[in-house]
């Protein structure tokens, strides 16, 4: 009986730690080689800005053409289409490892490439550096709060 109140608390607590995703993320549109300064230096491109995906069911919205969430377990971000072009990936794994750019990166995909005969509408995805610790935080929290749960249960 003395166990629920800290229980309760832990449970709490852990119900408002929202893990995220840092992801870089840029937009061009003209000329078709507007994306390769992005892709080909997207560690140092200041035309990529980096973009927090919060954990489903919360999203952000990428230019009002998709929207992105953040599945922490099975490490994907999905997306869903919210404007008139396609999209290239209903679902995207993290760390991003593709081969859907001419620039050979595989650390970056397209979501968006639509050309037409006088120019080109790019949205690029890039891996970060920047920490995504919030994501492991939430992983060890989680681990951590069962254990100590089993372990209030076996007393």
């Amino acid at each position: 009986m003395k166990y629920y109140i800290p229980l309760i608390l832990l449970i709490s607590t852990l119900s408002f730690i929202n893990a995220s995703l840092n992801i870089k993320y840029g937009s061009c549109q003209g000329s078709c080689s507007c994306a390769s300064n992005m892709i080909e230096n997207y560690e140092t491109s200041n035309a990529l800005e980096v973009i927090k995906i919060p954990d489903f069911p919360e999203s952000v919205s990428f230019s009002n053409l998709f929207n992105a969430s953040w599945n922490p377990s099975t490490k994907t971000i999905s997306f869903v289409k919210t404007g008139s072009f396609s999209m290239k990936h209903q679902e995207l794994a993290y760390p991003i490892n593709v081969t859907d750019n001419s620039y050979n990166v595989p650390q970056c995909a397209y979501q968006i490439q639509s050309s037409t005969s006088s120019s080109c509408f790019y949205q690029v995805l890039c891996n970060t550096d920047q920490d995504n610790a919030a994501t492991s935080f939430k992983t060890t929290s989680l681990i951590f709060s069962i254990i100590l749960i089993i372990g209030l249960l076996l007393l």
